[in-house]
Formats: structure tokens, sequence, C-alpha cells
């Protein structure tokens, strides 16, 4: 169970392929990493990519990540992407609130 004082994104990277992870009644607050998104979906050529950035990343691994409410679990992600999924087929989110999301200043990207 992840409580008070958590760093969430470093439990979801220590976290196993087919781990669960509850949540605690709480907010969690991302920390906005900047990247490169390597498709564009609001360009001609989807390929030419475009700068975002995320709150938090799944990466490589299928986790479910359960809120023990969904009024007082929170992910506040500060960034474009809240939740970023990368090669994480299979993950699942429920029973909490995703927000503080923020526009991209590349109007390209599809986040927010």
């Amino acid at each position: 169970m992840v409580e008070r004082g958590s760093d969430l994104q470093s439990v979801i990277d220590f976290a196993s392929d087919g781990d669960t992870l509850i949540l605690g009644a709480k907010s969690f607050e991302a920390i906005p990493t900047p990247f490169d998104d390597p498709l564009c979906g609001n360009c001609l050529d989807p390929k030419d990519g475009a700068k975002a950035s995320y709150g938090f990343i799944v990466k490589d691994k299928a986790l479910t990540i359960i809120g023990t409410d969904r009024s007082e679990t929170r992910l506040v992600t500060n960034a474009g992407y809240g939740v970023y999924f990368e090669n994480s087929a299979g993950s699942v989110l429920e029973n909490f609130t995703v927000t503080g999301g923020r526009r991209d200043d590349d109007g390209n990207a599809t986040d927010a």
C-alpha cells in the first residue's frame, strides 16, 4: 500500500511486471518530466514527434494501480500526459482521480 510520504514514481519504478499498487487516500503530486513524444497526433507526418511532458510513467511492464477512494485518492500530474504508458499493455487504473493536467507548449502535442 502506498501511503503518506511515499514517492509514487519511485514505487512505480520499483514495481515488477504484474504487480498491483494500492494507493492510500491522499494526493500524489508529480514533478513534470519533459520528453520527445515519438508520435505526433497533430502533425501531417505522425513520425515528426512533439515536445511533451508526463507526470507519472509506467514503462516496460503492466501494473494495476488502484485507489482506495475516488474522491480522496488523487494523482496531481502537472503535465501534458498525466500517466504515460510506454510498452505497458495490460496496465489498469481504478478508483482514483487524475487531475492537474497542463497543456504542453508544443501545439503538436496531443495531451492534456
